[in-house]
């Protein structure tokens, strides 16, 4: 591998443990996948100065494998916010990036469809402009009940999300 700067001078941000993802398909791609990112771990993270990761548990896996990365949340500080009692409409809430494999429209599908008085809206970051899109053009389509919102910043995303009943997220 030919190096183009010195890794004194390197901080390699590895945010999540992606040693430990699961590819279950047992696929052709998803094992070249697998070995890519072994691969990429074994070469590359070992050189660099500093590493960075976004939680305590995540930080001991890497320091298993011999990397001893600081913590960094992505979380807001915490806010000392007032509580509300829930009324109808429940009022749902997601924060997160515009991606396919967020269970985006599974929530939209699901809330159009409640028949309990719910709503759902959706703070989404636009990082892939074409699923953005289509999620916008489907919270059209199936109604009032679903608004996409614009990002707020960090620091704003607490006291925004704390207006709502429920958070929710799917992992699919």
């Amino acid at each position: 591998m030919r190096r183009l700067v010195e890794p004194c001078a390197l901080h390699l941000d590895l945010h999540e443990y992606f040693p430990g993802l699961v590819f279950n398909d047992g696929s052709t791609e998803a094992r070249r996948q697998q070995r890519y990112l072994n691969w990429l771990h074994n070469t590359a993270v070992s050189g660099v100065a500093s590493t960075t990761v976004v939680s305590p548990g995540i930080a001991q896996r890497y320091a298993s494998r011999g990397i001893n990365p600081e913590v960094i949340t992505n979380a807001g500080y915490s806010q000392d916010l007032p509580v509300r009692p829930t009324e109808l409409p429940i009022r749902y809430v997601h924060s997160g990036n515009s991606q396919s494999g967020r269970g985006l429209r599974r929530m939209m599908h699901a809330v159009a469809s409640a028949e309990t008085e719910v709503t759902l809206d959706l703070f989404l970051v636009p990082n892939d402009l074409l699923v953005h899109q289509e999620i916008v053009d489907l919270a059209l389509r199936l109604g009032d009940r679903i608004r996409v919102q614009d990002p707020v910043p960090q620091s704003e995303l607490v006291s925004t999300l704390n207006r709502y009943d429920v958070g929710i997220f799917v992992a699919p």
